[in-house]
Parts: C-alpha cells; structure tokens; sequence
C-alpha cells in the first residue's frame, strides 16, 4: 500500500531534500476494540463513592460547639494570651502596623499678616512676632525714599518727558533698512542675471544671435514669429521653420522601427507579467520519467534532479535528488488494537 500522496505534493519543490524517516503505522481501534475499552471504563466506575448534595468528600462530625471553640482560638494571642472578642478583634483589625496614640500640640493663633516665626525641634511654628520698620532696615533696605536724577549723554539716571516722547516717535527697527524685492506693484532692488546688461543704470536684453555651422549663437530675445506660422519651430540658428520629416519603417528582427498592427494585437494577447513561470520556478518540479521493475533497475545516469520512476516491486515513486534515489512513500501495514492490550492499560 502507498503512503498518502499529501507527503509526496510537499516534497514536490525539494526533491533534494533529507531522506525522511520511515516506519509501520500506528494502530488503529476499530467498534469491537472500542466496546471492550468502554466496559473496562463502565467497570472502574461501578466502585465509584457517590456525591451526596450539599457535601464535599468529608461531612462535619464533630459538635458545632467544638467548631466555634476553634474559630475563636484562630483569634488568640500566638504566644498563648487571653481570647478576643469579635468586638476587639474587628478593632484591631481596623489599625495600621506601627500606629500610635498621638495629640498635635496646641499653639497661639495669629491673624494674616507678615510675621517672623520660630520653628521647635518638631518641625511645627510655635512663636510668631510682627516684623517692625527696624527688622527691614537691618536688611540694608533704605528707611527713606530714593531719588534720581535724569539720564544725560555722560552719566546714568531717569528717562525725562522729553527722551520718552521721543523714543515713542521712533518706529521699530528705524535705520535697520533691508532693500526690498522689485515686483508689479512695488519699487525695489533687482539683480542682474545672465543674458542681460546694464549700462549707464539702464537694463537691457540683447537680442539673439542663432547659431551657424562655424559660431555657437548668443542668448537674448526669441525673435518673434509671424502670423500664420504657429505651427513652425525654432531652430538653433534663430529662424521658425518646419522640421525635417522623419519616417519609420515597421521593426523586424534585423532592425529597429514601429511596432506593426499585427505584432500589437499579438502583445496584446499575452497575460500580465507576473502571471507566468520563469524557468527557475519549474526547475524542481518533479517530472514522471517511466517505470521499472526493481530498484536495482533505477538508471544512475542521464538523471536530472526531480526525475521520478514508479518501482513496481515496491509500489511507490523514488525520485533522483541529484546525488542518489529518494522513495517518495513506503509500505505499511495496519494492525487494530487487540483486547489484550486495551486491558493491560488498566493493569
């Protein structure tokens, strides 16, 4: 019997691929297996405890009393100290680890105003006095008012009526004077550029110079086309004129030209690129090349990788993986599960 095809399509693009292991076929449990399996199950389960509702696998046996006595025990000091009542152990349930019986200390109340505070050892304001004129001045602030003359050109001071009403006359960035670019509307700087002249502060264009077959020609003015003559063409000499009539003959093999009709409808005929194999593609695929009677009959010459032969004696394909003949299946024999061995999964 052969080996599912499924092995043989997924070694199709690898024909040279490691040898893959072989061996028999797992068995399999047919309806009479099946039947003696179940009354092992149906057998094993006959000796099962049943679940009573409402119980788990013990039931409590001993007083209720006795079960109370434990829970309040679970309360008690580890070290063997008195019970706890609910009421206490709920109590000290609700406080943190390291809690203590504190009462903020109480100080004198002041209204706002600016103050010089003392600060105890606590971290906590316990004095507080109203700062006086003397307290400033020990600062180094001045008792009385300071003056100051006006600015001159020589020495530092107020800003006067005067320098203020001037300042504001001034317009931003004053004598900071950018020349701007020339445009339709407004006056501005223009920079020369290449194939103008400037002279006596007058910009001009030259006019154009067309090429001859002895002197390159000068930029400058198009000279203008006539009327009637917009279909010409400017040449490198300067003159509108027709161009040159160029025809071409249809392509051949030899040559180079248009593409015929014919040749078009043909191109048009064939698929997107990516729609065809390229050669690499196919190199691999596996290509059937004959039958022979035995292995021993398998040519070792003239092979190409992925050639395959049917080996009658064997019943399965062996394909040339470049070097040597790769079997493509192998034999196997199905065998059901006895019940024998179903019972010796329980022993």
């Amino acid at each position: 019997m052969r080996s599912s095809t499924a092995s043989q399509v997924e070694d199709r693009n690898d024909p040279c691929g490691a040898r893959r292991k072989r061996g028999t076929m797992s068995k399999y449990l047919d309806y009479t297996g099946l039947g003696q399996f179940l009354n092992k199950i149906k057998t094993l389960l006959s000796g099962k405890v049943d679940k009573v509702e409402g119980k788990a696998l013990s039931s409590n046996d001993y007083a209720d009393t006795h079960k109370t006595l434990v829970e309040k025990l679970m309360t008690a000091d580890a070290a063997g100290g008195t019970l706890l009542t609910s009421e206490q152990a709920s109590k000290l349930a609700g406080i943190e680890a390291g809690a203590n019986l504190y009462t903020h200390p109480g100080y004198t109340g002041h209204a706002s105003g600016l103050y010089k505070v003392t600060v105890d050892e606590t971290g906590h304001v316990s004095a507080a006095q109203t700062v006086i004129k003397a307290d400033i001045t020990g600062l180094g602030i001045p008792a009385q008012d300071t003056t100051y003359d006006e600015a001159t050109t020589s020495s530092a001071g107020l800003m006067s009526a005067g320098d203020k009403s001037k300042l504001e006359g001034i317009a931003n960035g004053a004598n900071l004077y950018t020349l701007p670019a020339a445009t339709t509307e407004d006056l501005g700087g223009v920079r020369v550029g290449s194939g103008l002249a400037v002279s006596d502060g007058t910009l001009s264009v030259p006019g154009m110079n067309g090429a001859s077959a002895g002197q390159a020609g000068t930029a400058g003015l198009v000279p203008g086309a006539a009327a009637g003559d917009q279909g010409l063409f400017l040449r490198g000499d300067g003159v509108w004129a027709e161009p040159d009539n160029t025809e071409y003959a249809e392509v051949t093999q030899s040559a180079a030209g248009l593409m015929s009709a014919t040749d078009k409808a043909k191109l048009d005929a064939f698929g997107s690129a990516d729609t065809y194999a390229l050669k690499s593609d196919i190199t691999n695929v596996y290509r059937y090349k004959g039958s022979v009677a035995k292995v021993e009959d398998l040519p070792n010459t003239g092979n190409t990788p992925g050639d395959v032969y049917d080996v009658q004696e064997r019943g399965i394909n062996y394909a040339w993986t470049g070097t040597a003949w790769d079997p493509l299946g192998e034999l196997f024999a199905v065998e059901s599960i006895s019940n024998a061995e179903i019972d010796s999964l329980f022993e």
